[in-house]
């Protein structure tokens, strides 16, 4: 019992020492003296949706971090791409990615929204970490790198995976960049991983820029069924969305830790019954459910919308060599189109 105490105060202690620590490290508002590395930022906590679209209200900044990295062997101006980890937050995999991009000319940038604000693991992220205030950290991020004098402000592409790939598309929103955006600066294209499509826009605006959506046909955790109708909806409403859906792979099949591998994943659930209890955003900030035809002015009104149908601890991840490569190749693609590079 003892022992337990003591760790329970240590680990309150490390809590206070770490916001401490973070609270006084002073953000930048430019990056005009070519900063690299871990690069501290002003965004703000606890913005509800309706003051994202609003600009009203906007919640308390907060000062969180990314890792900037560049392409080696060269001084010109490079694209960049801002990445939004899924759920877990900043781990390995996206330095992985970020390491990739800059092998082939793009500069990275590597957002936590977790650590600043204290957020350990998914189960404290769900809880916790709002989408609202990621789609606030990734316009901090646009708006900040366009001040490189390494990088081209026109080129920023955004890239999300799981809970992160859903702040993406809800990022890609014209009336979101119109709100969080300065003058005309914007994302030159999307590229998510697998997002968590239970949460989408009911007007869907994407019509600014292209998205490239990497599903899974296997996803039990994120469902690739309720993301390729968004998609087609999206298209339908005169959007740019690409769908690929890569055969017998699951949710987070480009990891290159699982080596190909599928996997059980307990700490996941699985939503395969879940598909018709979606949320959708209005244009006022408010949210509709579909399926109970109810409208509310917070995610939170709704309860837990899954609990009768999500199997707990169900969870499967991973998939076959071939999808990770292949995606990553289709990525690439993409990047380079969008950022009319050769």
């Amino acid at each position: 019992m003892l022992c337990q105490r003591f760790y329970i105060i240590g680990f309150s202690l490390w809590i206070l020492l770490v916001t401490t620590t973070y609270a006084q490290e002073k953000p930048l508002t430019d990056l005009s003296g070519g900063q690299l590395g871990k690069i501290f930022f002003s965004s703000t906590n606890n913005p509800t949706f309706k003051s994202v679209l609003t600009g009203d209200s906007p919640g308390e900044p907060v000062t969180i971090f990314g890792t900037l990295s560049m392409p080696k062997n060269t001084s010109a101006k490079v694209p960049a791409v801002v990445i939004l980890p899924g759920v877990a937050g900043a781990t390995d995999h996206y330095f992985e990615v970020a390491r990739a991009l800059n092998d082939i000319g793009f500069a990275a940038f590597v957002v936590d929204s977790h650590k600043p604000r204290n957020i350990q693991g998914a189960s404290q992220a769900f809880k916790n970490l709002a989408q609202s205030m990621r789609i606030a950290d990734a316009y901090a991020a646009l708006r900040l790198l366009s001040t490189h004098p390494r990088i081209h402000k026109d080129r920023i592409t955004l890239m999300g995976w799981g809970r992160g790939g859903s702040v993406a598309l809800f990022a890609s929103s014209e009336r979101v960049r119109r709100s969080l955006s300065v003058s005309d600066l914007r994302f030159a294209g999307t590229i998510v991983y697998y997002p968590c499509c239970l949460r989408q826009i009911r007007n869907i605006d994407f019509t600014g820029t292209p998205i490239l959506m990497l599903l899974a046909e296997k996803d039990n955790v994120t469902l690739a069924s309720i993301c390729t109708d968004y998609a087609q909806r999206a298209n339908a409403s005169g959007a740019d969305v690409k769908i690929v859906v890569y055969k017998d792979a699951y949710c987070a099949f480009d990891f290159s830790s699982l080596s190909g591998q599928v996997i059980p994943y307990p700490a996941l659930s699985d939503f395969t019954k879940c598909r018709h209890k979606y949320l959708q955003l209005e244009d006022d900030g408010t949210w509709f459910c579909p399926y109970t035809k109810k409208r509310a002015d917070k995610l939170s009104d709704f309860g837990d919308l899954t609990a009768d149908c999500k199997v707990d601890g169900g969870g499967i991840i991973g998939g076959p060599e071939e999808a990770r490569t292949e995606s990553i190749k289709e990525y690439q693609a993409f990047l380079k189109r969008v950022c009319s590079l050769p």
